[in-house]
This record gives structure tokens, C-alpha cells and sequence, in this order.
């Protein structure tokens, strides 16, 4: 049986009882520093231990006709005063709005020197008879004066509803997944197990089908961690690299952690 260091389960009704509020002499110093004007969402919390702030800011740019949302969503690291000392900023399109955006500070510890802080995102589509919701997180690091971004928008809840009948009652799939972050390493970085549980529940009157459960093993290679399990099934590094390139298949596969230019990876099961 593994050792396991930490770990973390979310589900979405404590997401929605964790809120924080934002201190707004802060916040408008930081507006001022990225040049913006209006902002649809915004979170900060406290580094444990340290004097710093982690924050995320979303701005809504674009609404298309057929109801994509471009948002520009940034992540940030400053002082008590607001002065931004680490940004990173991701333009992301979504097909349903982004509701939530919060700071999580949960003890993820990537090694003796490194903790990370993670930045959960959520989308929901409002729809009384197929509505959805999805959340995803992202793990960032402080170091070297600047925030780099170590696991990007993994899947820890959605939920999808298929059919609706008169009474409220219906059919709908639930994926519910919790990291657990290993004591066994890769490149001085402790690997991160991504324990998955996806559970029917049946039409009127039928008993739901038993969860299934899946475990992903994402470990570090250079820069990122990143999972491609079950999107690329070359045997080839260089057809790896052929496949990353094609941006309608990334695209097409919500499981996939992709973070900056894609340059490492390492693909992983278990």
C-alpha cells in the first residue's frame, strides 16, 4: 500500500461554502497595475506562513452568438499592498458561464521546499431540464520571483444532466475526484494521484449503477505535470509531439492537464 503524504477531496457542496472576500484597497491597486476596468470575478487568500497573497481575477472579453465565453483569467502572487510580484495569465473560451473562481491554499506539497496553492474554476450551464456543472483545478508554484503554473485544469467535479421528467426526477452522470499527493517522487517532485469516481444515476424508478473508480498517476517531468492518459496511445515520442500539435484534439479532451507550451509530459497509468 502507498504512502500518502496529503489529501484532498472536493465536492461541490463544499465548494460553495467556501467563499472569501477580497480586500477592495488591494484589489484597486491591482487593477491599476493590469490596466482593467471591470472584472467578473475575483478570490484571494493568504499563503500559509508567509506574508503573501494568491489571487484570481476573471474578465469576461467576448460572448459569441452561439454562447462561447472568451474569459482572460489571471493568477497572481503579491504583497499586503497589492504590488504584484508573480502573474500568469490564460485566455480560456468555455461553452457555459464561469461562476466561481477561488483561491485554494490546502497543503499541496510538491517537495521538502515546495508547496503549490491551487486555483479552482467552475462552469455552469442554467437549464431547468439538462443543466451541467464542471470544475477544474490548477496548481501554481511561487518561486524565483515569478508564479509558474505545475498541473493545469484537472476535472475534480461535473455533473450532467440526460433526461427530465415531469415530477424533477431523472436521469444524470456525476464524476467526483480527489488528489492524493504520493511520498514516491519523480524528479525530486512528489507524484500526484488523481482517484476518480463516476457514478450513473438511472432513469425513474431504477437504482443508479455502482461508481466506477479510476486512478491516474501524474508524475513531473522538467517544468509541468501532465496526464495523457487515455487521449494518446502512441508507442513514439515523436508521434506524441505530432499529436500535441493538433489543437482541435486537445480541445476535444477535457481530461487533459496542459500546461504552458507543451514541451513536457510524460505519459502515465496506473
Amino acid at each position: 500500500m502507498k504512502n500518502v503524504l496529503f489529501f484532498v477531496a472536493l465536492t461541490l457542496s463544499l465548494l460553495c461554502n467556501h467563499t472569501h472576500a477580497y480586500d477592495k484597497n488591494r484589489i484597486k491597486a491591482i487593477t491599476e497595475q493590469l490596466n482593467i476596468q471591470n472584472f467578473e470575478l475575483a478570490d484571494e487568500n493568504n499563503l500559509p506562513n508567509t506574508d503573501l497573497l494568491a489571487w484570481v481575477i476573471v474578465i469576461k472579453t467576448e460572448e459569441e452568438a452561439n454562447g462561447n465565453r472568451t474569459y482572460e483569467i489571471y493568477n497572481l502572487i503579491t504583497d499586503t499592498t497589492g504590488k504584484i510580484l508573480g502573474k500568469d495569465k490564460d485566455v480560456n473560451t468555455y461553452e457555459d458561464e464561469l461562476t466561481s473562481a477561488k483561491i485554494d491554499t490546502a497543503n499541496y506539497r510538491l517537495n521538502d521546499s515546495t508547496r503549490a496553492f491551487g486555483v479552482r474554476l467552475t462552469t455552469k450551464r442554467v437549464s431547468r431540464p439538462f443543466g451541467s456543472s464542471d470544475e477544474k483545478i490548477s496548481l501554481f508554484v511561487f518561486q524565483d520571483n515569478g508564479l509558474k503554473k505545475v498541473l493545469g485544469n484537472v476535472q475534480v467535479y461535473a455533473h450532467n444532466r440526460y433526461e427530465m421528467f415531469e415530477d424533477c426526477t431523472g436521469s444524470w452522470n456525476e464524476t467526483k475526484a480527489v488528489l492524493i499527493i504520493s511520498d514516491k517522487k519523480t524528479n525530486n517532485y512528489n507524484n500526484i494521484i488523481v482517484k476518480t469516481q463516476n457514478t450513473y444515476h438511472g432513469l425513474k424508478g431504477k437504482k443508479k449503477k455502482v461508481p466506477s473508480v479510476k486512478k491516474t498517476l501524474l508524475k513531473k517531468t522538467h517544468q509541468n505535470y501532465l496526464n495523457l492518459t487515455g487521449l494518446f496511445m502512441h508507442k513514439k515520442v515523436d508521434s506524441i509531439k505530432r499529436s500535441l500539435g493538433k489543437r482541435n484534439a486537445i480541445q476535444a479532451t477535457p481530461a487533459l492537464m496542459a500546461c504552458g507550451e507543451m514541451n513536457f509530459f510524460v505519459e502515465i497509468n496506473e
